[in-house]
């Protein structure tokens, strides 16, 4: 990751934690986020953020976020369920998941994962209407104090 240290260089803070779903940790540890993209995976970076802010590291006022692959992925879903981040940049990530299916090299992983779409409509829109309804919910709780819910 060249631009971490591009980032660092320049006086940012970079934090770059390895949430749930990550490899490097054990079949368990990757599993977790099966078939449930942006929830265990997206708490785990938020909470990430929280703790360097918490420490005084981050400046809450002047958050980004970025990821690329999958980490675009759960770049969407992180601004999607939290208002806190000034800039974001999603590389190579998606968040139409019916269109994602087909485009690239992953198509077995998918299949095996959530299904194909016209078998299994269900799973890939509830990747995104269920994120959308719970982070609607909080938002209309929390976002407009501008707390992160």
């Amino acid at each position: 990751m060249p631009d971490w240290q591009a980032y660092a260089a320049a006086g940012y803070a970079v934090i770059a934690p390895s949430p749930r779903g990550s490899s490097g940790r054990g079949f368990d540890f990757a599993r977790a986020i099966y078939a449930d993209w942006g929830n265990k995976d997206a708490q785990d970076v938020l909470a990430a953020v929280d703790h360097v802010v918490a420490l005084g590291v981050a400046d809450p006022e002047r958050l980004g976020v970025g990821g690329r692959s999958y980490g675009g992925i759960l770049t969407n879903y992180v601004i999607a369920s939290d208002r806190r981040f000034k800039a974001a940049v999603s590389g190579a990530g998606a968040s139409n998941f019916m269109a994602l299916y087909g485009h690239d090299m992953y198509i077995r992983e998918y299949d095996l994962e959530l299904g194909s779409p016209w078998r299994t409509r269900d799973v890939p829109t509830q990747l995104v209407i269920y994120r959308a309804r719970t982070t609607h919910s909080r938002c209309r709780a929390t976002c407009a104090t501008g707390s992160s819910g």
